[in-house]
């Protein structure tokens, strides 16, 4: 897999499995921000809620603040958003990769969008949210925190906010770690 996926837009079975890809990553992060704010019997409750949502439910409310299948419409994206005086992180797709080719290019995707939000001046509004496991983390740890270091040296030059996600339970440890050894730096 290769971020960000290009859904073409004539074919309703990449659609509909971009739509699943969507609504799997909101559940996801939905379950994890619960968890920290409201704990274990809460997240339990809110958990199985969320869970029983039909995908189309979760796309169809996520939907107005999703920037699409590209790059260029992301930045489209945040613009219109901003107009409605919503800030936005751009947070590509593509996840898990194993391969030190897809990880460059994961990476060269990270500078370019870092590169178009400086070059339309959406600094103020707009971050980058990168992921550990398309940074290198199923290559080594040690690859990982080389290429976060990359990705976030060049954002600072420009000026640009970046956060990192928190994927799943598996990248816990290894998400604070790394900002910790950032915040150091």
């Amino acid at each position: 897999r290769r971020p960000p996926r290009s859904t073409p837009s004539n074919s309703s079975a990449a659609s509909d499995v971009y739509k699943r890809q969507i609504s799997k990553k909101i559940k996801e992060r939905l379950n994890i921000e619960y968890e920290i704010l409201f704990g274990d019997l809460v997240s339990h409750f809110k958990n199985f809620i969320i869970n029983c949502l039909p995908d189309f439910a979760v796309y169809f409310f996520a939907k107005p603040y999703l920037g699409g299948n590209s790059l260029e419409k992301g930045i489209t994206k945040a613009k219109l958003l901003w107009e409605k005086g919503l800030s936005s992180t751009i947070d590509m797709l593509g996840e898990d990769l194993k391969s030190k080719e897809e990880v460059e290019h994961a990476i060269n995707v990270y500078l370019k969008a870092i590169e178009r939000v400086n070059e339309e001046q959406m600094k103020d509004f707009t971050s980058i949210s990168v992921k550990p496991s398309s940074l290198g983390y199923l290559v080594s740890e040690e690859y990982y925190i080389t290429n976060l270091e990359k990705v976030v040296s060049y954002a600072s030059e420009k000026g640009i906010e970046i956060s990192i996600d928190m994927e799943d339970h598996n990248y816990t440890d290894v998400t604070l770690k790394s900002y910790k050894l950032l915040k150091l730096k």
